[in-house]
């Protein structure tokens, strides 16, 4: 209806525009004055109102005319967004638990190995340290057996091993005094032997007991030489065997997961929805990986370090050992009495004992580091039993 009356309007409009009315402006004060229309019952500022609403196009006499509807709102559905249950939430923070805590156990695995490989070679290092000190005692004595040999000795040893019974006054009644002063009219006297220094040198080394103790002598080089090569590589296995910051933080973040797993766990069994299956699952992950707080990563940094620093204190006196146990043993210095040698050989012993000491303490500072890196595979094991 309102439709029609546009149309009729704007066809009235156009036919008094083409007849040229000149009393069209008298129109709009006696026509419209009133401001009706007729056979309408609408004032032209209704019409005028309504008819812009309607969004009337008016176009030439000649022009087709074109009247576009008013679009129509078209309602927008509201997205609903799924609410979560709380066994949803439940497994997430279970999954958020297993990401976070599930791969802690592979780096533990690596740290273990080279903490038993470590120990093992410095035990290595506090045997053969403690060989070489052994050695070095027995060549001491062998030296100083030695030392006392002199080529007028072993003649009258030889001597007095000799069947005497012929040669011998019978001395039957004599004063023991007088008996002792004709045999030692017998000794043979150093006088007697023209030895040089580097005879009578000689001379012991080639004794029975001075090849013993070049035999002991050369041990204790060798054995010195394997000290100090262990504890360089156990120095060197300590120094890379510890715990990396990141893998701390890994930790953590670990731990925070199983704190928000205990809160989630704490809201499922409020709402009531889960199952006991499902709350009994969770607090076995929570009880297990929060053992995770109680392990000192900081205890496998500080053994390794302590292992490190005594293995290349070891290192340096097996080191020194060496170079002054195979210069006491040359040729030259081997028996020939000097202060030199008997202070070379003293030093020798001396650093043979502190190396093996210092191995044997790496040793146990490595057996501890892998105490403590059990305690943490162990808790890494349970926890990602529990996951599983």
């Amino acid at each position: 209806m309102r439709t029609s009356l546009v149309v009729l309007l704007s066809l009235f409009v156009g036919a008094a525009h083409a007849m040229g009315v000149a009393n069209a402006r008298t129109m709009r004060g006696n026509t419209f004055g009133s401001r009706h229309l007729y056979g309408t019952g609408l004032t032209a500022q209704n019409s005028v109102v309504e008819i812009e609403q309607m969004q009337v196009v008016e176009k030439t006499p000649n022009e087709q005319i074109v009247i576009e509807e008013p679009d129509v709102a078209q309602p927008i559905a509201e997205e609903t967004t799924p609410v979560e249950s709380a066994s949803d939430k439940l497994n997430a923070a279970i999954e958020n638990v297993r990401a976070t805590c599930g791969g802690l156990g592979a780096e533990l695995s690596d740290l273990r190995v080279m903490a038993g490989i470590g120990s093992a070679v410095s035990a290595v290092g506090a045997v053969a340290g403690g060989a070489a000190l052994g050695t070095g005692i027995a060549k001491a004595k062998a030296d100083d057996a030695a030392m006392k040999l002199t080529p007028w000795g072993a003649e009258w040893e030889k001597l007095i091993k000799q069947d005497t019974t012929t040669d011998f006054p019978t001395i039957t009644n004599r004063e023991k005094g007088e008996f002792d002063e004709y045999l030692s009219g017998l000794k043979p006297k150093e006088s007697n032997y023209k030895y040089t220094d580097s005879d009578l040198q000689k001379y012991r080394q080639e004794s029975e007991e001075g090849k013993r103790g070049k035999t002991m002598g050369n041990i204790r080089t060798g054995t010195l030489a394997t000290s100090a090569a262990t504890n360089i590589a156990s120095a060197v296995l300590s120094g890379t065997n510890q715990v990396k910051g990141d893998f701390k933080d890994q930790i953590n973040t670990c731990l925070q997961s199983v704190r928000v797993l205990s809160d989630v766990r704490m809201q499922a069994r409020i709402d009531g929805t889960v199952s006991d299956v499902e709350l009994s699952n969770a607090e076995k992950i929570i009880r297990t990986c929060e053992e995770w707080s109680t392990v000192d990563i900081n205890s496998i940094n500080k053994r390794a370090l302590g292992a490190t620093i005594t293995s290349g204190i070891g290192a340096g006196m097996g080191i020194a050992g060496t170079a002054t146990s195979a210069a006491a043993n040359t040729d030259k210095m081997h028996l020939s009495g000097s202060d030199s040698e008997r202070k070379i050989n003293v030093a020798s012993n001396v650093m043979a004992g502190g190396a093996a000491a210092a191995s044997l303490t790496s040793s146990i500072l490595n057996a501890a580091q892998i105490k403590a890196i059990k305690r943490a595979a162990t808790v890494a094991d349970e926890c990602e039993g529990a996951l599983n």
